[in-house]
């Protein structure tokens, strides 16, 4: 490290600079503060000490603490000496109160806690708690729980928002939900929503259980709110006791996502959105279930025009219809007709019929498509480029040739993330394993891989190394039985070298391995059944 140093110093203090900011701050402080005076001098610029964040992220995605000597070494060296000078930290559940403990960080405006348990959460938000008492002046606070169950029960819900703006009187920003790609805090009111208001909260962003749980939010209790982003698992009749013609006149930015179908698009979501009037910008992310396909027609008619100042529509909206009319089919041109008047918009689309499960689907979303998630990608899927999604669903009842797992992972050049929701057999297979005729397609960023409910030859399209190659170690949700085939009881030479990037298991019907199980997974860590 001391020759590394003298190293540095011998650069101009520019060079150097430009040098440092391609760099890891936590890395710098933690490697090179105290070592070299003219170091130190640049290391205490505001660039390297404003944001700090005091975690790492595990392979399942989880944030965990620094490691000890880290650690460590922060508190005992960097961190009083800096406290004063960090603007924004991010800290999680182990390591919170010996980090927060070191100073006042009076200039701290930002405060984000990552993968909160819940017991600490409750501890953290007592009254008679005095950790975060010297943060009253904090503007922005974020954070994430580690809850198995997913859910949080109605009383913890009700007493963290109780406390939260007694204990941060001047938030202006609160973020709660899935803020690491980790556990995700979903809020439950229950039928007796505690008394709590601000009149300086102006972005609140959650993840709740119903559409009631965030609409009982939106009484007056924050009536400076001007962008509320909200994630709803599940879509219910507005409760009696909400008031649905409350006019929300100060909401500027609205978004709103779901991955559960709706059938209350024209009860709950189209009156809401009526209520705000002076809205700017508008996100939906939604799955509609109606008589008929919710198309462009409906949107400018139900949506654009009850909104005057509407300049920024972004969506992604799959509408579903069951039991339909065999001789009552539209085409994705029938569909795309009824967008010609959102002329400063680009509208991709495509239409499928399902007749095993008796359902039609219209998809049609906003291009270029800006969000993380796209679900329910069929054969009929239409190409682009999504440089922002990480996590893509397919589902079909006709079978995926490679060739169309060619264009998803040209479709989707970042792809983290993949659930495969098919039965179908392929139907272009080749005869020999080697497959010298097809491409072998790349997984670059891939880590997850969801197959439980897919046929043996996707198992197969991921683990023959002459079909794919997967780059990155993977966590894979697969069925026993369906592993054990493909690979021929763990001895198939040409699915070996793909299984040797498997990292986690989560394996539906065994509890019992094999040697040659073990032996065939190397890379295994952890397994779950």
């Amino acid at each position: 490290m001391n020759n590394f140093s003298i190293r540095l110093i011998d650069l101009p203090d520019e060079l150097i600079l430009i040098i440092f900011k391609k760099l890891n701050n936590v890395e710098l402080l933690y490697s090179l503060m105290n070592i070299d005076r003219q170091l130190d001098r640049i290391l205490y610029d505001s660039i390297f000490t404003d944001c700090l964040t005091l975690t790492r992220s595990s392979f399942n995605g989880h944030i965990n603490s620094l490691d000890n000597q880290i650690l460590d070494r922060l508190c005992r060296d960097i961190l009083p000496k800096i406290h004063h000078k960090i603007q924004c930290l991010t800290v999680e559940s182990l390591s919170m109160e010996r980090i927060l403990l070191i100073g006042d960080y009076p200039n701290l405006h930002k405060l984000c806690l990552a993968s909160m348990e819940e017991e600490k959460l409750r501890h953290l938000f007592n009254e008679e708690n005095s950790l975060l008492k010297k943060f009253q002046h904090l503007s922005t606070f974020h954070f994430s729980v580690f809850n198995k169950s997913v859910r949080v029960s109605y009383d913890l819900t009700r007493f963290v928002f109780k406390n939260m703006f007694k204990t941060f009187p001047r938030l202006i920003n609160l973020q709660f939900h899935q803020l690491f790609n980790n556990d995700c805090f979903e809020l439950s009111f229950g039928k007796e929503i505690s008394i709590f208001s601000s009149c300086f909260l102006l972005e609140l962003h959650i993840t709740v259980c119903t559409s009631t749980d965030f609409l009982c939010l939106l009484d007056g209790r924050f009536n400076a709110l001007r962008h509320f982003y909200v994630y709803v698992r599940h879509f219910f009749l507005p409760s009696p006791d909400v008031d649905m013609k409350k006019k929300l006149n100060k909401m500027k930015r609205f978004s709103l996502t779901s991955n559960n179908s709706t059938f209350f698009y024209n009860q709950t979501i189209l009156p809401l959105l009526h209520r705000m009037s002076n809205l700017k910008m508008l996100t939906l992310n939604i799955i509609i279930e109606e008589k008929k396909f919710v198309d462009g027609n409906c949107l400018n008619n139900d949506i654009i025009n009850h909104l005057p100042k509407l300049n920024h529509f972004i969506f992604n909206i799959q509408s579903r219809i069951y039991d339909y009319n065999q001789t009552d089919i539209r085409s994705n041109e029938d569909i795309q007709n009824t967008f010609k008047s959102f002329q400063n918009h680009k509208i991709n689309s495509y239409v499928d019929y399902f007749p095993e499960e008796n359902f039609g689907q219209c998809h049609y979303y906003s291009y270029p498509y800006t969000m993380k998630n796209y679900g329910n990608i069929s054969n009929h899927f239409s190409d682009g480029l999504f440089t922002c999604v990480t996590k893509i669903s397919l589902f079909d009842e006709r079978p995926f040739q490679h060739e169309f797992f060619l264009k998803i992972s040209q479709s989707f050049p970042f792809l983290e993330e993949l659930t495969i929701n098919n039965l179908q057999s392929q139907n272009k297979k080749s005869d020999d394993d080697n497959n010298e005729h097809l491409p072998i397609i790349k997984y670059p960023h891939l880590t997850k891989l969801y197959l439980i409910n897919a046929h043996d030859d996707y198992i197969e399209q991921f683990l023959l190394h002459s079909k794919s190659v997967l780059t990155n170690y993977i966590s894979l949700s697969v069925r026993y039985y369906t592993l054990y085939t493909v690979t021929n009881d763990f001895t198939r030479e040409e699915t070996k070298i793909n299984s040797a990037k498997i990292k986690h298991f989560f394996l539906a019907g065994r509890t019992i391995f094999s040697k040659d199980f073990r032996e065939y997974f190397p890379n295994l860590k952890c397994n779950y059944y």
